[in-house]
C-alpha cells in the first residue's frame, strides 16, 4: 500500500502592535491550490511537499489556514540589539 501524507496548517505571526482580527481576516486555501503554491518555495510546507515527491509519497491536501499581515504600526517597533 503506497504511503499517504495529510497537508494541512494553520499559520499566523504576530507581535504586540497586531490588530485584533477574526478568522474571517486570514486567508483559506484548498485542495491542490496548498500544494500548486507552496511546491519549489523555501518553506516548510515546500519542504513536506518535497520530500513525499521525492519518496513517492502521495500529498492529499486539506486546508491551509494563514495570516502573514501583521498589520504593525509604523514606527512603533520595538528595537532591541541583536547579541550572538
Amino acid at each position: 500500500m503506497k504511503l499517504r501524507a495529510l497537508l494541512t496548517g494553520f499559520f499566523t505571526e504576530t507581535n504586540t502592535y497586531v490588530k485584533a482580527g477574526t478568522m474571517d481576516s486570514f486567508n483559506r486555501t484548498a485542495g491542490q491550490e496548498i500544494i500548486d503554491q507552496n511546491r519549489d518555495t523555501n518553506t516548510n510546507f515546500g519542504a513536506y511537499i518535497k520530500y513525499c515527491e521525492e519518496h513517492d509519497i502521495d500529498v492529499v491536501p486539506c486546508v491551509y489556514k494563514g495570516k502573514l499581515k501583521t498589520d504593525a504600526a509604523p514606527g512603533k517597533a520595538i528595537r532591541r540589539p541583536v547579541t550572538q
